[in-house]
């Protein structure tokens, strides 16, 4: 397993000690540093340059959205993984527009928080089976409203299969078995999705996807 450099910011000193004893039982990863506060996330962050943040959403001051648009801007290399306490689609929603890699809850398993700073280390976007739950269930309370609508209009019903299974973390692999399609069709699809939603890369597609409420 790789060396992974890892930073925690949470008001809670018993959650940032289980988070570091669940993470440092990792081979090779390392917590190098952790925060209180918002603001102090920020700075440290700048400072310590680590490989995945994990922020808390409700730290005292800066908020764990504004330290997440603050970080993101300030280290882009940095991967942020927030952690909320919140079962809520706004939240959930606001976490990945603030460019977020991924969400967990802190209801969440040591098993998900293990996985979930694995996928966002390797730039992949995350989210719990809950989180993804509570993504499901905002997208079909709100799927008659007329933006979801017009979006969802410009795809196909193949297409928004292959988004459902990609921001369940499905390989390219993986979503060419679900739907009996080779690999290369699922490729394609993927390609063609992104082609229309303007985006570069596989965190981009899945941003967008939440943005426009497509899951």
């Amino acid at each position: 397993m790789r060396s992974l450099r890892i930073f925690v910011a949470d008001g809670h000193p018993i959650i940032r000690r289980t988070v570091k004893r669940i993470l440092q039982a990792q081979v090779g990863w390392n917590i190098v540093g952790q925060a209180t506060t918002g603001q102090e996330a920020i700075e440290k962050a700048k400072t310590l340059k680590p490989d995945v943040a994990i922020v808390d959403i409700s730290m005292p001051g800066v908020d764990g959205i504004q330290a997440t648009l603050r970080i993101r801007d300030a280290v882009p290399d940095t991967k942020v993984l927030v952690f909320t306490a919140h079962e809520s689609i706004h939240i959930v929603r606001r976490v990945f527009e603030a460019g977020a890699h991924g969400c967990i809850l802190k209801t969440d398993s040591a098993a998900q928080l293990v996985k979930a700073v694995k996928s966002v280390s390797l730039g992949m976007p995350f989210m719990t089976p809950t989180v993804y739950e509570i993504v499901l269930h905002g997208f079909l309370q709100n799927r008659s409203q007329s933006q979801t609508q017009q979006t969802q209009s410009s795809l196909t019903a193949r297409e928004m299969e292959i988004i459902k299974l990609l921001a369940q973390g499905k390989s390219n692999k993986e979503v060419a078995s679900a739907l009996a399609i080779t690999v290369r069709t699922a490729e394609a699809h993927r390609a063609k999705i992104m082609l229309k939603f303007g985006v570069r890369s596989f965190a981009q597609l899945i941003q967008q996807a939440i943005r426009r409420k497509l899951i």
